[in-house]
């Protein structure tokens, strides 16, 4: 039990001016109880089992392995992101071996990989800031921010934007780019941060900065490098839909209110 309040002061004293805006505001901070109990229902019962191994376990050692199991679990998800989108639009979309995709944000490589693996395609083009290797069937290209996309007008089929665009902060320019080298289809993943839940999704994701930082945790200072421009559902058609037309939506379970959504460029 020491353990566990100890982990929940650790992100307390980390976020308390986050929390203390979220928790003057009723409506927010109901939201965020819903929010919390769904994120302590996914870690607490790993710092529990922890324990009973090794009651003498150091609160070093529970964060270097909470963060340890969080990037195991977060290569699984996003392993299957694109496929499992692609999923729930074959009905409207159909991806052949020579259809033509961009991972807009793909990082890590593991979704496009996937996605070329279990469609056969020719290859997935992945951009993003980073620096990556790309496995084979991936084609990496390396963005430089504020320029224009390195690639040419419809280039692309279909461009996938999973949980990228509220990492950008002059996202129309991005918006527009996106819309010149789309040949037809966008697919997105947002949240849908309404109702105070900008604030909200900054505690949650620095919760999981927190727990995944397994090398310089008690460095990090009130979550100071995440940072993001959310918007509502609403707010974010409002801006895409100047230049594309939204075919499908879908919400997920996810106590972080995303959706996914199939737009048709205009």
């Amino acid at each position: 039990a020491y353990k566990i309040q100890n982990f929940e002061l650790y992100l307390l004293i980390k976020m308390s001016q986050k929390f203390k805006k979220v928790i003057e505001n009723s409506k927010e901070n109901a939201i965020l109880n819903n929010v919390l109990q769904s994120f302590g229902l996914y870690v607490y019962p790993k710092i529990v089992t922890m324990l009973m191994k090794n009651p003498e376990i150091t609160d070093d050692a529970i964060f270097r392995g909470l963060a340890i199991d969080e990037k195991k679990s977060e290569d699984s998800f996003n392993k299957f992101k694109l496929t499992g989108v692609a999923n729930l639009v074959k009905h409207i979309i159909t991806i052949k071996p020579s259809t033509r995709i961009l991972d807009f944000g793909g990082a890590n490589c593991l979704a496009a990989c996937n996605l070329a693996e279990t469609y056969r395609l020719r290859k997935v083009d992945v951009a993003d800031v980073v620096d990556r290797v790309a496995p084979k069937g991936v084609k990496f290209t390396k963005l430089e921010v504020g320029k224009k996309l390195p690639y040419t007008d419809r280039e692309f089929d279909i461009v996938f934007c999973m949980m990228t665009l509220h990492h950008i902060k002059d996202v129309e320019e991005t918006i527009k780019e996106l819309h010149r080298i789309c040949g037809k289809w966008l697919i997105i993943q947002e949240h849908d941060a309404t109702d105070g839940y900008a604030d909200i999704l900054d505690i949650v994701h620095g919760m999981y900065i927190f727990v995944k930082n397994d090398e310089d945790y008690e460095k990090l200072e009130n979550f100071t490098d995440f940072v993001a421009w959310y918007r509502s559902m609403t707010e974010w058609d409002i801006l895409l839909k100047k230049y594309f037309s939204m075919r499908w939506m879908k919400r997920t379970k996810s106590a972080q209110n995303n959706y996914f959504a199939l737009y048709e460029k205009n």
